[in-house]
């Protein structure tokens, strides 16, 4: 039998449409749900994805997605709150970004997710800075790292749903920004061992 010379996707991972349509089709959701609920998932480390980082620093994207040179990493939780692109396939400064479709599978197995966005209330200013406040001093307590203004987003986000409430990470971020906290992050250079160092027994 003659073969087809145009090359197949990885039965192994999905492109971001693919993906959308996926989540689609097994949950009987809308497009809206579908995307909201991939992106809620690579949030919350459910899904493992990867994208080409293209090796120029040219201003345009539209020049530097065209740059051969290029990289294959990881996307991390955070840069799933970028900008997505999901017909051309990017996510931030990610092109090409495919999800592996084991994960998808094991998420898919657990959680409903156009039940998990429809009942999500969207957090009132006053309940973020509540759970921002409660992860200081959770770190205080435990003598841990106080989290910065990136890895602030995760656990906030993790006690709003436990809530049934949701908040973009931008949104935490711009109230972590607050001098009320910015005085409770450790300055660059310092360590835990330091800052106990400096406030004694």
């Amino acid at each position: 039998m003659r073969r087809c010379g145009v090359a197949l996707p990885s039965p192994d991972s999905l492109s971001l449409s693919e993906a959308v349509a996926l989540v689609m089709r097994r949950c009987d959701c809308s497009e809206d749900d579908a995307k909201e609920a991939l992106r809620r998932a690579g949030l919350d480390r459910r899904l493992e994805a990867i994208g080409s980082i293209p090796l120029s620093a040219h201003p345009d994207p539209a020049i530097r997605a065209r740059h051969r040179a290029r990289r294959r990493e990881a996307v991390s939780p955070a840069d799933w709150d970028s900008n997505i692109d999901w017909i051309n396939g990017t996510i931030g400064p990610y092109f090409s970004v495919s999800i592996s479709r084991a994960s998808i599978d094991d998420w898919l197995g657990t959680e409903r997710p156009e039940q998990s966005t429809s009942t999500l209330r969207r957090a009132s200013k006053l309940a973020i800075t509540k759970q921002i406040r409660a992860v200081y001093d959770t770190a205080k307590t435990t003598k841990q790292k106080p989290p910065n203004l990136r890895e602030i987003v995760e656990p906030v986000q993790r006690a709003l749903r436990a809530e049934g409430c949701d908040a973009s990470g931008k949104q935490i971020q711009d109230l972590a920004g607050a001098e009320e906290f910015k005085k409770r992050r450790r300055k660059p250079g310092t360590t835990v061992r330091s800052d106990q160092r400096r406030q004694g027994p």
